[in-house]
C-alpha cells in the first residue's frame, strides 16, 4: 500500500510530483497509470502529470465540472473503473 500526499518534499496538488512519486514506487509508466479523482484540482493534477484522468461523480464536484476540467473519463459507479481498466488492457 502506498500513500503520498502534500509534505515538505511533495508540493500541493495540482503539482504532479506526488503522482510521479507513486509511479516511481510502483514501477509503472505514465501509460500504465490512471489518476482517479473527484475534483477539478485532481483533473489538473492528472493533466500536469500527463496521465489518464478518471473523474468520479460521487465526490466533491459535478459531472459538468469534471468534464470542463478535462477528465478523460467520467464514471458514476465504482464497478465502472474495473470495466475501464479492462478496456485499456485490450
Amino acid at each position: 500500500q502506498i500513500s503520498v500526499g502534500e509534505s515538505k518534499t511533495v508540493p500541493k496538488k495540482p503539482n504532479p510530483q506526488g503522482v510521479f512519486e507513486v509511479m516511481r514506487q510502483l514501477g509503472v509508466t505514465k501509460e500504465e497509470c490512471l489518476y482517479i479523482g473527484d475534483s477539478d484540482v485532481d483533473m489538473m493534477t492528472a493533466k500536469n502529470a500527463r496521465v489518464t484522468s478518471v473523474g468520479v461523480t460521487w465526490g466533491f464536484r459535478s459531472r459538468e465540472c469534471l468534464a470542463q476540467s478535462g477528465a478523460c473519463y467520467i464514471i458514476d459507479k465504482p464497478h465502472q473503473l474495473i470495466e475501464l481498466m479492462d478496456q485499456s488492457q485490450s
